[in-house]
């Protein structure tokens, strides 16, 4: 009877045991998948369409901005594509619009919407020309302009979109959250923005922001 009431009693901690850690290692097998599906994306159909494209119009073939809006949120997806290199040297975190939800929350993280109409508060799709100088925002301090390329993005002008620091975005990816979502513009944090400005400045070009969700 006493060796019946042991064998019961470990049998009961091991299944109560498997049922707390089992949830668990799930998430962690499911999050490192997903880590591993984005570090296996193969970006070089862009990036050989994104060189041919500045050579043809006479812009930085130094290296392109790339923004995967397929990527959650909360990683990092906004990559710097060095030509030379042929290869991706740098990626970090970067806002989308908030659409119709409330700015500064993260509701979209997964699956952001888009759009090129005024007033939409969305991110928008496609080739953008960054602006050559950095302009002084009244909102974020100083932001660089970006002029929308195709007919998915040629309002950016107008709607204000642009690449500014945002003090609330994390270095750091804050995954499974999100990072806080903007009005449309591609928001990174003020550390970042400070290593984007020096990319920039190096050029003295406009550079070719490419913003895709494939």
């Amino acid at each position: 009877m006493k060796k019946l009431k042991i064998f019961l009693f470990v049998s009961v901690i091991f299944f109560l045991g498997r049922a707390y850690f089992m949830p668990k290692a799930e998430s962690l097998d499911k999050e490192k998948q997903e880590t591993k599906e984005q570090q296996a994306r193969d970006y070089k159909k862009y990036a050989e369409e994104a060189l041919l494209y500045c050579k043809e119009n006479k812009i930085s073939t130094d290296f392109f901005v790339l923004i995967d809006f397929s990527i959650h949120s909360g990683k990092k997806r906004m990559f710097i594509w060095d030509f030379k290199k042929d290869k991706i040297t740098d990626s970090f975190l970067v806002s989308h619009g908030c659409g119709s939800q409330p700015t500064a929350r993260d509701y979209s993280k997964e699956k952001p919407a888009f759009s090129n109409q005024p007033n939409s508060h969305s991110s928008s799709l496609g080739k953008y020309w960054i602006g050559t100088k950095k302009v002084p925002s009244p909102s974020f301090g100083e932001k660089y302009l970006l002029y929308g390329k195709e007919k998915t993005n040629n309002n950016a002008l107008k709607r204000d979109i642009v690449i500014h620091p945002w003090s609330i975005i994390p270095d750091e990816e804050p995954y499974p959250s999100g990072v806080p979502e903007s009005w449309g513009c591609p928001a990174v944090s003020p550390d970042v923005f400070k290593v984007l400005d020096e990319k920039f400045q190096s050029v003295g070009k406009n550079i070719l922001l490419w913003a895709i969700y494939p």
